[in-house]
């Protein structure tokens, strides 16, 4: 028994002390902050596009409110939303872009969840509610003794 917990309490005493990966990246990353070199240019620009278009295919509340508020057409805005996704990653590692225009990826996803408490999905406004909530009213107790009615009908009629 103590020769198998000898090693792991060292093994655990080491983990505790020694500095994870995370904790290492965080120092980097605080000390060596990324500050866009041209925010404007036009890759930027197209990175920050492709960024939005990925984080709103990327998630199906986004997604679903996005086709329909979308006036072109629920196939042609599927195209493009899911070669956004396919776009972003390549992206993603360029490290060059990366330096140069910052991380957009990560602004995407804050900026869509601020944009979408708003009302706002991508380029369109005037989103009213969850678009794919549950309605369920007063109006559901008919419609629920209706279909109660029709089946009950139909199984105490028959021969």
């Amino acid at each position: 028994m103590l020769h198998t917990f000898l090693p792991t309490l060292l093994l655990l005493s080491f983990s505790l002390i020694h500095p994870t990966t995370a904790d290492i990246l965080l120092r980097q990353n605080t000390q060596n902050p990324t500050i866009p070199t041209n925010p404007n240019s036009p890759s930027c620009l197209l990175y920050a596009h492709i960024a939005n278009l990925s984080t709103i295919a990327s998630n199906s509340t986004y997604r679903s409110a996005y086709l329909q508020l979308s006036p072109s057409g629920s196939i042609a805005v599927a195209r493009v939303l899911n070669s956004a996704a396919l776009a972003l990653p390549p992206m993603m590692r360029n490290a060059s872009l990366n330096l140069e225009c910052g991380n957009w990826s990560e602004i995407a996803v804050v900026e869509a969840e601020r944009n979408f408490t708003r009302g706002i999905v991508g380029e369109f406004g005037g989103l009213v509610g969850n678009p794919q909530e549950i309605k369920a009213g007063v109006e559901l107790i008919g419609i629920m003794i209706a279909i109660l009615g029709m089946f009950g009908g139909v199984w105490c009629f028959m021969p």
